[in-house]
C-alpha cells in the first residue's frame, strides 16, 4: 500500500524538518534497492547530531537522486493500458523502452528544467505566506553555500521521488548495473537439413525429415547466441534448413521487501544470419505463424500480478510444432538465396513498484 509524502504547507519552521526527512531517505533506500538490489548506497533515518544545517547534506541527497533517476524508465512513455507494445525496438543498439534522462525526469517530476530551486533570499508574505512565490529563486542546481534551507527543498525532493516508479531488466546490458538480471532457462532448436540437391528436391526432403520426428518431444536443448523464440529457413543452391528456437526467460535478484507487478516483452526482427550475407541474398522478415509481431517493434507478452517475489518465470514462447517451410510463403521459385521467418530477442521484464511512500 502506498501512502502519499507529509505535504509541505506554510507557514514552515526549519526546527520541524526531521519528520519529512526521515520521510524522504526512506524513500530514497526503497528506490535505490529497486534499481540496484545489491547497493548499500543509502541513507538511514536521521540519528542525534547528524549535521543537516550545512549545503552538503542536501547536495548529497540532491546528487543521489539525479543518478538513481537515470535508472528509471520513463513511464510517461506508456500506452494509456500502461504498456510499451509496439514501440521501436533496435535490436544492436538495444533502444526501445526510454529510461530517463535529466531533463525528462525534471519534466516528470514538476520540477524546473534547469534543476533544483534554490534560493538565498526569502521574505514570506506576512498575510498569504507561499513558498513558491515568495522566494527569490536562482539558477537551478544542487544546494550551495549561501542556501536557504527552505521548504521547497522538501517539495522538490518528494516529488523528485515520485516521479521514479518502474525499473526493467534485461538479458543484454543496459543503463544500470546490479540489477535484477533476465537468464534464458531453456533454449531449445529443432532442424531438418538437405544440403547439394536441386531446391525442389532438398525442400521436400527437408520437410519430410521434419515430419518424422516426434513432435515437440523432439526439441532438444541448445545454448546459442539468441535466447528467444524464433523460426527460418534459407537456401544456398538448394541448401534448406528448418530451424525453431522456444525459450522461457527468468529474471532473478529482483528486491523482494515490497511489491512490484511486471510485464515481459521481447524485440521481433527477421531471422539470424546463420551464413554469411555474401551468401544469403536476402532476409525477409515474416509472422507466418500469426503472433502478431512486426519487425522493429516491441512486443508485449505477459504480465504477472502484483507481488513480493525476487524471481519471474516466463511463459515457454515459440513452442510451435509446424514445419516453417511449409508455413511461411517461400519455395523455390523467386531466389535460391533467402532467409525467411520472425526471431524474438532482447527479453526484458518491466517491474512496476509499489513504493511505501509516493505522490
Amino acid at each position: 500500500m502506498t501512502v502519499a509524502f507529509t505535504p509541505v504547507v506554510a507557514p514552515f519552521d526549519f526546527q520541524d524538518i526531521v519528520p519529512y526527512l526521515n520521510e524522504i531517505l526512506a524513500a530514497q533506500r526503497e528506490r535505490e534497492l529497486a534499481a540496484k538490489p545489491a547497493s548499500t548506497d543509502f541513507r538511514v533515518p536521521l540519528a542525534g547530531g547528524e549535521d543537516i544545517q550545512g549545503k552538503a547534506f542536501f547536495a548529497d541527497l540532491q546528487e543521489w537522486i539525479e543518478e538513481t533517476a537515470l535508472y528509471y524508465i520513463d513511464h510517461m512513455q506508456a500506452d494509456s493500458s500502461g504498456l510499451y507494445d509496439g514501440i521501436d525496438c533496435d535490436v544492436v543498439t538495444g533502444n526501445d523502452i526510454p529510461n530517463y534522462t535529466l531533463a525528462s525526469w525534471r519534466a516528470v517530476a514538476g520540477l524546473p528544467s534547469d534543476g533544483w530551486r534554490r534560493a538565498q533570499t526569502w521574505v514570506p508574505d506576512p498575510v498569504a505566506p507561499d513558498y513558491n512565490v515568495d522566494p527569490v529563486f536562482l539558477a537551478g542546481g544542487r544546494m550551495e553555500a549561501g542556501d536557504i534551507r527552505g521548504p521547497w527543498l522538501l517539495d522538490d525532493l518528494q516529488k523528485a521521488l515520485t516521479a521514479l516508479k518502474w525499473t526493467r531488466a534485461t538479458s543484454f546490458p543496459i543503463l544500470v548495473k546490479n540489477s535484477a538480471t533476465v537468464g534464458s532457462v531453456v533454449e531449445e532448436r529443432r532442424l531438418a537439413r538437405k544440403r547439394n540437391e536441386p531446391c525442389a528436391v532438398s525442400r521436400a526432403f527437408a520437410i519430410a525429415i521434419w515430419d518424422a520426428k516426434a513432435g515437440l518431444a523432439d526439441w532438444t536443448q541448445s545454448i546459442g547466441s539468441f535466447p528467444s523464440a524464433y523460426a527460418f529457413f534459407y537456401t544456398v543452391t538448394g541448401d534448406w534448413n528448418i530451424l525453431r528456437g522456444r525459450s522461457s526467460h527468468e529474471a532473478t535478484l529482483i528486491w523482494d521487501e515490497i511489491p512490484h507487478s511486471s510485464d515481459f516483452y521481447f524485440c521481433a526482427a527477421g531471422p539470424p544470419f546463420m551464413v554469411p550475407p555474401t551468401v544469403v541474398a536476402e532476409e525477409r522478415f515474416f509472422d507466418g505463424d500469426g503472433l502478431g509481431i512486426t519487425d522493429g517493434k516491441l512486443k508485449y507478452e505477459q504480465t504477472f500480478a502484483e507481488d513480493t517475489v525476487a524471481t519471474r518465470l516466463s511463459d515457454v514462447y515459440g513452442d510451435i510444432d509446424e514445419s516453417p517451410a511449409e508455413a511461411f510463403p517461400w519455395d523455390c521459385s523467386d531466389d535460391d538465396r533467402v532467409q525467411i521467418g520472425w526471431h524474438l530477442i532482447r527479453p526484458q521484464f518491466v517491474f512496476k513498484w509499489v513504493f511505501t511512500t509516493s505522490d
